[in-house]
């Protein structure tokens, strides 16, 4: 996946609901990072994440999401191998949506990765999909500029 549709991504992800924060990693370190915390502080977090991962790993547990409440807001995580992507938002009600939409871009991400892991694979794919997101990535995108329907009545986080 090229960095313009990466970018263009998680962008369109970020205007979904109350989301204000999003990063992906590898392990520990950042692919991409636009939340309101310092570098320091998403770093930190990435390594927290990773660390998280490798618990569940040792207890022979292979969680695909996680999700956490803290005081301001809520974080949703998805795990798919050595890749993390962690999504801020403030309402709870949205994290069913938040999850569809984080892991359809999960899929489509994985797929990038290991077709352009293969030697002279993908050349001629990222030619033609060169800044176009496709697939679920694109489904995404189209949604996530739709209004949201909660199914639920939104209450503030205390």
């Amino acid at each position: 996946m090229s960095p313009q549709t990466l970018s263009s991504t998680l962008d369109a992800l970020k205007t979904t609901g109350s989301v204000f924060g999003i990063f992906l990693s590898k392990g520990e370190n950042l692919i991409f990072q636009d939340a309101p915390f310092s570098d320091e502080r998403i770093s930190e977090l990435a390594t927290t994440l990773d660390d998280i991962a490798l618990y569940f790993v040792q207890e022979k547990r292979s969680p695909d999401q996680l999700s956490f409440g803290f005081d301001g807001g809520n974080l949703l995580v998805l795990i798919e191998g050595e890749h993390r992507l962690a999504v801020f938002f403030h309402h709870s009600g949205e994290v069913d949506l938040l999850a569809e939409f984080a892991r359809a871009f999960m899929k489509d991400f994985a797929t990038s990765v290991l077709i352009e892991g293969q030697p002279g694979g993908g050349q001629e794919e990222r030619g033609r999909q060169q800044g176009r997101p496709n697939g679920n990535t694109a489904r995404i995108a189209a949604q996530a500029r739709g209004p949201i329907d909660p199914t639920s009545p939104i209450q503030p986080v205390r």
